[in-house]
C-alpha cells in the first residue's frame, strides 16, 4: 500500500527539525568538550627553505582562555635497519622547544567566541643525532605535521551541583567566572606537508626513516604523541 504524498511530506516536516536539533546538540556538545579549536587558514607552503603555516585558535567556550605554547611535530618512521625502512610511525618535535613560557601575569588571553591568527615558519630539515657515532645528520620535513596548542582555563569556585535543584538565575561576573583553580588542555590538528618545489611526490609523501640509535638532539622534550 502506498503512503499518501501529503502524509509523507507532513512526516518529513516533523522529523527534519528533530534531526537538525540533534545535530546542533552534538556540535554544541563537541564544542563544550573542546574549548579551543585549531583551524588552518590556508594550505602550508614553502618559502625560501621554510614551511609557512598560518593557523587560527578559536575560543568556543563562554570564558576566557589562557593561551600557551604552540608545538609542531613532523612525522617519521622508526626503521628497523638501513635496508628495511618500514617500521612504527612516530613524531619528532620540530617547533616549540625555544618558546619562552611567560609569567602568569603576562599571559595572553583569548576572549569568548574570539579567535587569534598566527603564522609560523619551520625549517626544511631537523637534526638527528646518532648515539653510537655521535654524528648528526639533517632529515627533511616530510609526510604529515601535527600541531598542538596548549591552553588553560579557570574553574569557578562556585559550581551548581545537580541540574534538578532550583537555583536563582543570575548573571555571573567575569571576575567570578575567572576565579578558582586552573584546568589545562591541548587542541590538535594534523595537516599534510606539501612537496617542495622540484621534488617528486615519492620524495615527500611518506615520512622519512629514522634508524636504530638515532634520536632527536633536543633531549629535554615532552613525550611525542603516537602516530
Amino acid at each position: 500500500m502506498r503512503v499518501p504524498l501529503q502524509f509523507a511530506l507532513l512526516l518529513l516536516l516533523v522529523l527534519l527539525p528533530l534531526a537538525r536539533g540533534q545535530e546542533a546538540f552534538r556540535s554544541e556538545s563537541a564544542a563544550a568538550r573542546q574549548p579551543l579549536e585549531i583551524r588552518l587558514v590556508r594550505r602550508p607552503s614553502w618559502h625560501d627553505h621554510y614551511l609557512e603555516i598560518t593557523i587560527k585558535r578559536v575560543n568556543h567556550s563562554k570564558s576566557r582562555i589562557f593561551l600557551s605554547r604552540v608545538e609542531m611535530y613532523s612525522s617519521v618512521t622508526r626503521a628497523k635497519s638501513t635496508v628495511e625502512l618500514g617500521g612504527q610511525g612516530e613524531w619528532i618535535l620540530v617547533y616549540g622547544w625555544t618558546d619562552v613560557i611567560e609569567s602568569e601575569d603576562e599571559e595572553r588571553t583569548l576572549a569568548p567566541e574570539r579567535e587569534e591568527q598566527n603564522t609560523y615558519y619551520i625549517g626544511e630539515a631537523f637534526p638527528i643525532e646518532d648515539m653510537v657515532t655521535n654524528t648528526t645528520r639533517q632529515v627533511r620535513v616530510r609526510g604529515r605535521l601535527r600541531i598542538l596548542a596548549s591552553y588553560a582555563q579557570r574553574v569557578p569556585k562556585r559550581e551548581i551541583k545537580g541540574r534538578q535543584q532550583k537555583v536563582e538565575k543570575r548573571r555571573i561576573s567575569a571576575e567570578e567566572a575567572d576565579s578558582g583553580s586552573r584546568i589545562s588542555g591541548q587542541a590538535a590538528l594534523e595537516v599534510e606537508i606539501p612537496c617542495q618545489p622540484g621534488a617528486s611526490n615519492s620524495d615527500c609523501s611518506s615520512p622519512p626513516p629514522i634508524f636504530p640509535g638515532e634520536h632527536n638532539q633536543w633531549t629535554i622534550l615532552p613525550k611525542a604523541p603516537v602516530l
